[in-house]
């Protein structure tokens, strides 16, 4: 992802952002006010700025699937930031 991005994401007051310990530097799960969709983003040992997410289902009434994708995509993301 554009570092740029990495960063307004963090503060734009459309997204609630929370650290993730562990997963690269400056980690974070983001997630939309209304707690749907959630990606965690992280910055690589080299600077670069990466996002997972992780979609169980998205169609109507997606939201009911957000915990268990937060929770997929922050376990993805420790796993990968060893990686990179």
């Amino acid at each position: 992802m554009d570092p740029a991005l990495f960063t307004s994401l963090r503060t734009n007051p459309d997204f609630v952002a929370t650290p993730v310990p562990g997963a690269g530097r400056d980690a974070y799960l983001l997630r939309r006010t209304d707690g749907r969709r959630p990606e965690v983003n992280f910055l690589a040992a080299d600077g670069r700025a990466y996002s997972v997410e992780v979609v169980k289902d998205r169609g109507p009434g997606d939201d009911v699937n957000a915990d268990a994708e937060a929770a997929a995509a922050t376990g993805l993301a420790l796993l990968l930031s060893k990686g990179v």
